[in-house]
């Protein structure tokens, strides 16, 4: 994955589940494997009430994840950067 560090962020936020931030948009997903991020929902910055209440996003993502017929791992269970990029 590749992106500008300073224009825009991805952080882990529960369930590993991450946040893929910029300056407008906050998507939400998973990582199957090493640089390759999967998006389930997303949400402008501006509509967002409280901009670290995830909560619903996170459980969308654990939800949809559950549900598909994937190998064992499912997803990365780093926490930093340099354990997903």
């Amino acid at each position: 994955m590749a992106y500008a560090r300073d224009r825009k962020k991805l952080n882990p936020v529960g369930y590993h589940v991450w946040e893929f931030k910029t300056p407008d948009a906050r998507l939400f997903g998973w990582l199957p494997k090493r640089r390759h991020f999967i998006v389930v929902c997303g949400q402008m910055k501006r509509h967002l009430t409280n901009n670290k209440d995830y909560a619903p996003y996170v459980e969308k993502v654990v939800h949809f994840r559950s549900t598909l017929d994937l190998d064992e791992p499912k997803f990365l269970t780093g926490v930093l950067p340099n354990d997903i990029c």
